[in-house]
């Protein structure tokens, strides 16, 4: 991809793909609200954080983008957090939901 010309789509890439790993960051907020030690939640950030780097580097390989530049990253971090803002409540209140219906089920059985 040659990005002085691209530069515009090659945003928009990022910007997607850093909503597309904003599920990722759904399975670590729905972990961080079972936990209550903050050793645990700052494990889990970080490690979001590492996972979302790796993506993005591979990412970048694969569509054969050009030098990193600072457009790039914050083209990840706001799709990150446009997708948090958004579309997460609706991945949460999903998940939850499903989540509350099998648990019903589970105690069904037991009893």
């Amino acid at each position: 991809m040659f990005v002085t010309a691209n530069q515009l789509y090659v945003f928009l890439s990022c910007l997607s793909f850093g909503a597309c790993f904003g599920v990722f960051r759904t399975l670590a907020i729905l972990i961080k609200e079972k936990t209550s030690k903050n050793a645990i939640k700052g494990v889990v950030e970080i490690t979001y954080f590492i996972l979302l780097s790796f993506g993005f580097v591979l990412y970048s390989y694969i569509v054969k983008m050009p030098n990193l530049r600072v457009y790039m990253i914050v083209g990840v971090l706001l799709g990150n957090f446009l997708y948090v803002k958004s579309f997460h409540y609706i991945l949460a209140k999903s998940i939850k939901r499903v989540y509350n219906i099998l648990e019903r089920r589970k105690i069904k059985e037991i009893k």
